[in-house]
C-alpha cells in the first residue's frame, strides 16, 4: 500500500478545515444573530427565517459547483481552489459585518457562488491518490470536517458578542459593539487567508493534458547511454522532486494510440541501418534511453536505426510507427552528421537536439479516427492542436451514465442524511409524550459529540479494512442497509426515555433543571439506573448511525471519482457537488414540515413519530437496489484513461 503524499495533500485538508469551522460556526449563532436584527420577534418562527439562510448557501453552491469544477478541469485545481477560498474570506467578513437579514443571506450567498473548494478538493485527491491509498485520503476529509465541526461551534459560542462577554478586553470597542458577531468571523477569515498562502506555497498543480510531450520537457526522466553507460541529462547537483510529484513515463510512453510520424525519416537506409544495429553496443554515442520513476528501462530510441525497444513488451517498432521520436541525428563513426560535417556540439543535450529536428520535420499526428498534419509548426502548436484534438474527444460527463448515477447516489444519500440531521434535534427536544425525548440543549450536544467521537475512530480503526475487504461498492450498499437498521431503531428510544416526567417544563428550565428543586416545578428526577441505560443504548444507537454515515458518504466520493478520467474528474465531482447541494437545500424544510405533523397529537403508527424514520428508510432502498443492480464493480477502482465507460468508449490516452 503506498503511504498518503502528505506534503501534497496538507494545504488541501487546511482549507477543508477552514470550511468546517466557518460553516459550524455560523450554525451555532445562527438563531441569535436573526433575533438580534429585530426582523423577528417570536423565537418559534426563527427556524423558518434560518432556514431561508441555509438555503441560500445550499442553492447557490448548486448552481456554482458544477461551474468552479469544469473550470479546474480547464484551469487547474490550484487556481480554482485560490478563488474559494478567498470568496471565503470575503464571505464571512461579510457575514460578520450583516446588519440586516438580507445582507445575511446575500452574504452566505456570496460563499455559496464563489466557493467550489469541496468539490475541487476531492478532485485533486483522486489525483494525486492511487487505488492503494485513496480510501484513507477521502476519509481523511470526513475526519477533517469532524475536526471543524467540533472546533467551528466552539469559536463561534466563546467569540461572539466579545464586548458584553469579555468587558476587560473589548469594552471601549466601538467596532465589535457596533458588530457584535465578527470577531469569531475575523478570527475564521485571517485562518482561511494563513490557509490559502499556506495551500499556495506547498500545493503543487495536478490537471496535465493527457498527451503532453513530458517525455520532452521533463529531461529528468530522460538518460542516454555513452559509451554504454548511463547518465542524467540534468547537471548533477540538480534535485529531482519525489517520486509521486511526476507523471508515470511508462503510461505515457507505452500508448501506441498517439502515433508521430516523420515524413523525413523514411528508411531509406534500411541495410546500413541494419548493420549499424549490431554494433549498437559498442557505439552507443547517440542512443535515448526513455526510463520510469524507478530507473527501470521503458523505451530505447537508436538513431542509428530508428527503432524503438520496448523492453516491456520485448518487441521492435519500426520509426514510421514509433509512438514519441526523439532522434538525435544518425549515429556514424567519428560522430559524423548525416551530411558528413563532424557534430561540433556534440555537448548539446540530445533531448534538445531532438526537438530541433523535430520542429524541422513534418510530422503526422494520428489521434484515434483523426489525423491532424502540420508541417512547419513548432513542436509546442502540434501539442496544442493535439489538445484540441483530445478535447473534442472528450466525453460530455452529461452523457456518461455512470458520472450521472454516481452523482445521482451521492444527492439521495445527501438528501436522507440532511433530514435526519435537520429532524433529530428537533425530535429530541420535543415532549416524550408525543414521541421525542426531551433532551435539553446540553443532551443535544452529548449526542453530537458521540457522533464526532465515531467518526474520528471510524476513520482510524474501521473504514480502510472494511473497504479493503468488501470493495466500494458493497461498502456503500451495506452502509445504507447499516444506516436503514438505525433509522428504524432509533425512534424506539422514545419508549425508554426517562425524561418524560419533564413534559410540562419548558426548554430553557430542561437547561437549568437543578434550579427546579426550590421551585412549584419540582419533579422527581429518574432514577441513575434508567439514565444510565437509556444512555447506553443512545449512545450505541447513534455510534452505528454515524459509523454507516462514513460506509456511505466515503465511498460515494471515491466512486464519483472513479467514473471520470482526469479530463473530466473536475466536472464530475462538481456535478455530485451541485446536485447534493439542491438536495440539502430542499431536506431541511422536507424534514421540518413532516416532523411538525407527525409529532402533532392523535396520529398513530406509522404516521406518528416514526413517519420521518420511516420516510428515510424507504428513500434508502432506492440507492441499495439502484446500486446492487447497476452500479459495476469496477468502480472500485480509478478508470483508466481510454477504458470504456458504461456504453461510452474513450480514445485510449495515457497520461
Amino acid at each position: 500500500m503506498s503511504k498518503l503524499p502528505w506534503k501534497k495533500l496538507i494545504g488541501p485538508y487546511v482549507l477543508l478545515l477552514c470550511e468546517a469551522i466557518g460553516t459550524t460556526s455560523f450554525f451555532s449563532y445562527m438563531g441569535y444573530m436573526i433575533l438580534s436584527f429585530g426582523t423577528v420577534t417570536d423565537e418559534e418562527k426563527v427556524g423558518y427565517y434560518a432556514g431561508y439562510v441555509a438555503s441560500s448557501f445550499s442553492l447557490a453552491q448548486f448552481v456554482s459547483s458544477f461551474f468552479w469544477g469544469r473550470m479546474s478541469d480547464i484551469f487547474g485545481r490550484k487556481p480554482i481552489l485560490l478563488i474559494g477560498s478567498t470568496g471565503s474570506v470575503i464571505s464571512v467578513l461579510g457575514v460578520g459585518t450583516s446588519w440586516s437579514l438580507p445582507m445575511l443571506i446575500v452574504s452566505r450567498t456570496i460563499n455559496g457562488v464563489l466557493n467550489g473548494n469541496i468539490g475541487v478538493i476531492k478532485t485533486y485527491i483522486g489525483e494525486i491518490t492511487d487505488k492503494s491509498n485513496q480510501i484513507e485520503a477521502f476519509g481523511w476529509i470526513g475526519l477533517t470536517w469532524g475536526l471543524g465541526s467540533i472546533l467551528g461551534p466552539m469559536i463561534g459560542g466563546l467569540l461572539i458578542k466579545p464586548v458584553e462577554n469579555y468587558p476587560a478586553l473589548f469594552s471601549g470597542s466601538v467596532l465589535f459593539s457596533k458588530f457584535p458577531y465578527l470577531l469569531p468571523n475575523l478570527v475564521i477569515a485571517v485562518a482561511t487567508a494563513i490557509g490559502t498562502v499556506f495551500t499556495f506555497v506547498t500545493m503543487k498543480e495536478t490537471l496535465r493534458s493527457a498527451i503532453k510531450m513530458e517525455v520532452i520537457s521533463n529531461t529528468s526522466h530522460i538518460k542516454t547511454k555513452r559509451n554504454g553507460k548511463k547518465y542524467n541529462q540534468l547537471d548533477e547537483d540538480q534535485e529531482i522532486d519525489d517520486q509521486e510529484d511526476n507523471i508515470d513515463e511508462e503510461r505515457l510512453v507505452s500508448n501506441n494510440n498517439i502515433n508521430i510520424n516523420s515524413s523525413n525519416n523514411s528508411i531509406n537506409s534500411n541495410k546500413s541501418n541494419k548493420s549499424n544495429k549490431s554494433n549498437k553496443s559498442n557505439n552507443n554515442n547517440n542512443s535515448i534511453l526513455i526510463i520510469d520513476q524507478n530507473g527501470n528501462d521503458i523505451q530505447e530510441i537508436m538513431d542509428d536505426s530508428h527503432t524503438i525497444h520496448n523492453d516491456n513488451h520485448n518487441e521492435d517498432i519500426s520509426s514510421d510507427e514509433s509512438p514519441i521520436i526523439l532522434n538525435s541525428g544518425e549515429s556514424t563513426p567519428n560522430n559524423e552528421r548525416r551530411d558528413g560535417a563532424t557534430d561540433e556540439n556534440d555537448e548539446i543535450p540530445l533531448v534538445d537536439r531532438a526537438e530541433q529536428e523535430m520542429m524541422e520535420k513534418d510530422a503526422t499526428i494520428t489521434f484515434g479516427v483523426k489525423q491532424l498534419t502540420d508541417s512547419t509548426d513548432s513542436l509546442d502548436d502540434q501539442v496544442q492542436e493535439i489538445d484540441q484534438g483530445v478535447t473534442k474527444y472528450e466525453t460530455n460527463v452529461f452523457k456518461n451514465k455512470l458520472i450521472i448515477a454516481t452523482s445521482s447516489l451521492y444527492a439521495a444519500i445527501g438528501f436522507v442524511f440532511t433530514m435526519y440531521d435537520e429532524s433529530f434535534p428537533l425530535w429530541a427536544l420535543s415532549p416524550v409524550s408525543k414521541g421525542g425525548l426531551k433532551f435539553s440543549s446540553s443532551q443535544i450536544g452529548l449526542s453530537g459529540m458521540i457522533g464526532g467521537i465515531s467518526v474520528i475512530f471510524m476513520q482510524l480503526v474501521i473504514i480502510k479494512p472494511f473497504i479493503r475487504r468488501f470493495g466500494l461498492v458493497h461498502t456503500f450498499k451495506y452502509g445504507l442497509i447499516l444506516a436503514i437498521a438505525t433509522f428504524m431503531a432509533i425512534p424506539l428510544l422514545t419508549y425508554l426515555s426517562p425524561y418524560g416526567v419533564y413534559d410540562h417544563i419548558s426548554d430553557s428550565q430542561m437547561d437549568s433543571l437543578s434550579s427546579l428543586s426550590t421551585s412549584s416545578d419540582y419533579v422527581e428526577p429518574p432514577s441513575k439506573s434508567s439514565v444510565v441505560g437509556f444512555w447506553i443504548v443512545t449512545g450505541i444507537l447513534l455510534f452505528i448511525r454515524n459509523v454507516a454515515g462514513q460506509l456511505v458518504f466515503t465511498p460515494v466520493m471515491t466512486l464519483i471519482n472513479n467514473s471520470a478520467t482526469s479530463r473530466s474528474k473536475g466536472a464530475a465531482n462538481g456535478l455530485g457537488q451541485s446536485a447534493v447541494a439542491l438536495t440539502r437545500a430542499i431536506a431541511p424544510t422536507i424534514a421540518s414540515v413532516c416532523l411538525a405533523w407527525s409529532l402533532s397529537s392523535g396520529h398513530p403508527f406509522p404516521i406518528n413519530h416514526y413517519l420521518i424514520f420511516i420516510m428515510m428508510s424507504l428513500i434508502s432502498v432506492g440507492p441499495v437496489l439502484y446500486t446492487h443492480f447497476k452500479i459495476p464493480l469496477s468502480l472500485n477502482y480509478p478508470i483508466e484513461e481510454g477504458e470504456q465507460i458504461g456504453e461510452d468508449k474513450f480514445v485510449a490516452i495515457h497520461e
